[in-house]
């Protein structure tokens, strides 16, 4: 797919779960970095979700993370300063997660198991690049073992 056209889909992705959810709509943007340094994030006084281009054109799990933001986005999370502390964030994140999961079977129409596996997927190369390029997490997100369990308890194998 073009940029254009994952933008294109991001967004519908967008529309149909603030719908699906009652919140008001959010826009989605396409930029070069985040102020986070990840690979997406939520601004809720622009009620904005901004996506890594590179991160989103370098392969076929953008759904995943478009499906993270906007589990921040139907959570109401950020809104207030409601993420004071690195707990609180972490559990943020986990909740984003699960939301996420939620997002990709009810609004792109994946199974259970291909929701999880999204995830799982991307827990998995952030585990590799903790390890291989030694890199660290930002303050408030969960190791990708903790976010792997929390994910697999909230949907456990039938």
């Amino acid at each position: 797919m073009s940029e254009a056209e994952i933008l294109v889909e991001a967004q519908r992705i967008a529309d149909a779960t603030t719908a699906l959810y009652g919140v008001p709509p959010v826009f989605v943007v396409l930029v070069d970095s985040v102020s986070t340094g990840g690979t997406g994030e939520y601004e809720p006084l622009t009620r904005t979700v901004r996506l890594k281009r590179a991160t989103v054109l370098g392969g076929p799990t953008w759904r995943g993370l478009v499906a993270h933001e906007l589990g921040h986005v139907v959570s109401l999370h950020d809104v207030d300063g409601l993420c004071t502390d690195v707990a609180t964030a972490e559990r943020a994140e986990l909740d984003a997660n699960a939301r996420g999961v939620e997002i990709l079977i009810h609004v792109v129409g994946l199974s259970v198991q291909e929701a999880i596996d999204y995830f799982v997927q991307s827990f998995l190369r952030i585990k590799k690049r903790l390890e291989e390029e030694h890199i660290e997490l930002s303050p408030g997100e969960p190791h990708p073992d903790v976010a792997m369990r929390d994910l697999l308890a909230r949907f456990p194998a039938p």
